[in-house]
């Protein structure tokens, strides 16, 4: 980052390994970083997004999450990321909405495993609903 401040991919890369060692604010702190450098780039949102959830900042997360889904519409991921966020905030109809897309999205995929979560998170919420 000393030789090259002004590439977002190394305070993105920084930041991924902040989040890893679960030091969320200074991966909070590059993700920004890198925003400012390029905000094109979806993953950034996406893991600053899932940080933001981690704290419990589901706010910040949805809109991170949004911003995601307007670069990138077909990201399952995020779909269920937002959906999760939508929950604990209370909001159980955007939560099903949210889940019920990335559900289509993971089975178009093929990804078994991630259908599955889907699912059995969608069936508690419809069990409150």
């Amino acid at each position: 980052i000393r030789l090259n401040p002004k590439d977002a991919v190394f305070y993105y890369n920084r930041g991924v390994v902040f989040r890893e060692m679960e030091q969320y604010e200074k991966a909070i702190s590059d993700f920004n970083q890198a925003i400012l450098l390029d905000e094109s780039d979806p993953d950034i949102f996406h893991n600053r997004g899932w940080v933001y959830s981690k704290i419990g900042n589901y706010k910040q997360a949805i809109e991170d999450f949004d911003e995601v889904i307007r670069l990138n519409p077909d990201d399952a991921d995020v779909y269920y990321m937002r959906g999760l966020s939508y929950a604990e905030m209370g909001d159980v109809k955007r939560a099903i909405e949210d889940l019920e897309t990335g559900l289509d999205l993971f089975l178009l995929m093929g990804r078994e495993t991630a259908s599955e979560q889907a699912m059995q998170k969608l069936r508690e919420l419809r069990s409150v609903e």
